[in-house]
């Protein structure tokens, strides 16, 4: 298990990432599907998805390195390898270079597909948590990243 600090970073993530409780109330699955929503795509795609037989070899792979090697590989293959970028350690070296920030007319999916910023709830929020100091909800400083 991790030492206590750590463990309430993981429950406080996992609070929010199924609940939205710290940032609003809306669970990050819920404010994903603002994406397509904003560039009118039918959302039961989203909901009701069939996966390809790539797609599926994958699927079966993250399910079993999630569900059957402890919390430990659990918390590396999600946050590392489904969440991280390539700029993970900016947030913790000084020196090292930090994820771009930019304000939300310039997130790519407003500037090149037209998604209305309103529908931007969930860069929002991700810049709220990951902004904040040791992963706590920071105040929205307007950017996107």
């Amino acid at each position: 298990m991790p030492g206590r600090r750590g463990a309430e970073e993981l429950a406080e993530n996992i609070y929010e990432e199924e609940t939205g409780g710290l940032s609003g109330g809306v669970p990050h699955a819920e404010l994903f599907l603002e994406y397509p929503r904003g560039l009118g795509m039918n959302l039961d795609r989203f909901r009701h998805v069939e996966l390809l037989p790539a797609a599926k070899a994958y699927r079966v792979l993250l399910d079993d390195a999630t569900s059957g090697h402890g919390w430990e590989v659990a918390a590396a293959v999600t946050t590392l390898f489904l969440e991280g970028t390539e700029y993970e350690r900016g947030e913790l070296e000084p020196g090292q270079p930090r994820r771009p920030q930019f304000a939300p007319s310039e997130h790519p999916l407003v500037k090149h597909y037209g998604l209305p910023v309103k529908n931007l709830a969930l860069s929002r929020v991700h810049h709220q948590v990951e902004g904040a100091p040791q992963g706590r909800l920071a105040p929205d400083a307007g950017l996107c990243g």
